[in-house]
């Protein structure tokens, strides 16, 4: 686990390198995914993803609790320019702590990490306004 940045309050976020962090953490309250995509095993998930090296994770973790998370994947060819490519599959905050700059963090330090070309695909409209917000 890679410890990234701190924010008010004493949330931290943090890269997740390998499942077996996880076994350190509880899933906090997520909605979208499960109620949208069926994803109800956040740890489940987290756990698989951990496992392709092409995946970048990182979470927001308040005391021991995953209150947000953001998931990247790197594509296999690069940009015309050289560059990496990288897919941004999802990002989630806990509705309780939502709108309170957490996603724009996790975002932020997630094109930070992931250097090179960022690409989204808003599922519906408030996703839409979030990556209008962030120059995209």
């Amino acid at each position: 686990m890679i410890e990234l940045a701190y924010y008010a309050g004493g949330l931290r976020f943090s890269k997740l390198e390998y499942s077996y962090e996880l076994d350190k953490l509880k899933i906090g309250r997520f909605d979208y995914f499960n109620k949208h995509l069926g994803m109800n095993d956040y740890m489940g998930n987290f756990r698989s993803w951990l496992k392709r090296q092409s995946v970048t994770l990182i979470v927001g973790i308040d005391n021991i609790t995953i209150v947000g998370w953001v998931m990247t994947e790197k594509w296999k060819l690069n940009a015309k320019d050289g560059r990496s490519v990288y897919v941004l599959r999802g990002i989630e905050v806990s509705p309780s702590i939502a709108r309170k700059g957490i996603g724009r963090t996790l975002f932020a330090l997630s094109f930070k990490t992931c250097s090179g070309h960022m690409l989204t695909k808003p599922v519906n409209s408030v996703a839409k306004a979030f990556f209008l917000s962030m120059g995209f």
